[in-house]
């Protein structure tokens, strides 16, 4: 932390700076080509399940700095004081619209979900059970609490006047800020084609070698510190009009012998004067041979009462194969800048 506060006060410095000398043209290209954001997502739970949550608390806190040396080249630090840790540090060349290429720690390339910031998702709870289980974000213990990121490196584009996008990469495979586990490297796509302005088709996929950190009650056959096959692929599509937008897709994986597979749907529909109708149906079986689902099913109201700020408010009903139903609430502010 003791970083990012040295790196926000040498910005704020440099920015003041200016303001007091606008003859200094140095400090006035700094300013230019750097950019401070950060954000803040906190509320209520109630939940009646087994375990039951009846609380305040603050969901996430996020600081980023980001920087162009030259119009082609930048670089991006984003710091969680919550957890304390580095989620995200790399640099980023763009030799052209057609090709570009990123070194660091980054948000990993599968499913339309994970690489779509917390501020725009529509769910409180931020990803569907598959892209969450799926990208290693926080609910698969062989591979551990990695939100969605890998270190690694990738090359991409837009192609055809931007109705095709690609990313190709290679990534240790094993999350973030750590060294890989193993010597395999996981190999990761995405392909997303738009017909049309309104209208994106994607598919995804994701060929490696996980290297375990814990057990699984959803894969029983693999042990911490085994190595495991661990592939994925999805297909989807998102629809964003005016009047309405719908993002839908299904998610596949395969972990050792066991397979699993989810899909999801979500609608936004806008109401009146900055509030929209939020909705939407998620699926996932963990396992396909132990049976392990849930069905999640989601309506809430949300208000952007300034730019990027918004008050959530969400009903959930979780009905799990194995183990009762339950309901869940949630309130959420959201503070960005």
């Amino acid at each position: 932390m003791k970083y990012l506060t040295t790196l926000l006060t040498t910005l704020a410095l440099s920015i003041n700076c200016n303001a007091q000398s606008q003859d200094n043209n140095l400090l006035g290209a700094l300013k230019d080509r750097i950019e401070v954001h950060g954000f803040a997502q906190g509320g209520y739970t109630y939940q009646d399940n087994s375990k039951p949550n009846n609380s305040f608390e603050m969901k996430r806190v996020i600081l980023l700095a980001r920087a162009r040396v030259t119009d082609k080249w930048s670089f991006l630090l984003m710091h969680e004081p919550v957890s304390g840790k580095w989620q995200e540090y790399y640099t980023d060349y763009r030799f052209s619209k057609a090709f570009g290429a990123r070194l660091g720690q980054m948000k990993t390339l599968i499913t339309i979900e994970n690489p779509i910031i917390p501020t725009q998702l529509e769910s409180i709870s931020l990803l569907s059970q598959a892209a969450n289980f799926l990208t290693g974000t926080a609910s698969d213990p062989l591979y551990g609490k990695q939100i969605g990121r890998d270190l690694g490196f990738m090359v991409y584009g837009d192609l055809f006047k931007d109705h095709l996008t690609y990313e190709l990469g290679v990534f240790n495979g094993q999350g973030i800020n750590v060294k890989d586990g193993n010597n395999q490297k996981d190999f990761q796509g995405k392909l997303t084609v738009k017909p049309v302005k309104e209208l994106s088709l994607v598919t995804s996929f994701l060929l490696g070698t996980g290297h375990a950190i814990a057990t699984s009650p959803f894969n029983p056959d693999i042990q911490a510190g085994d190595n495991y096959t661990r592939n994925r692929w999805t297909l989807g599509g998102v629809l964003n009009t005016k009047d309405f937008y719908l993002r839908a897709e299904y998610l596949t994986g395969k972990d050792g012998k066991a397979k699993s597979e989810g899909y999801y749907a979500t609608a936004r529909v806008p109401l009146v004067n900055k509030l929209d109708a939020v909705a939407s149906y998620d699926y996932m079986n963990y396992n396909k041979s132990l049976g392990i689902k849930q069905t999640n099913y989601i309506a809430g109201l949300q208000y952007w009462f300034y730019r990027d700020c918004r008050l959530q408010v969400q009903y959930t009903r979780c009905e799990p194969k194995m183990g009762d139903g339950y309901n869940k609430l949630e309130v959420q502010t959201q503070i960005s800048f």
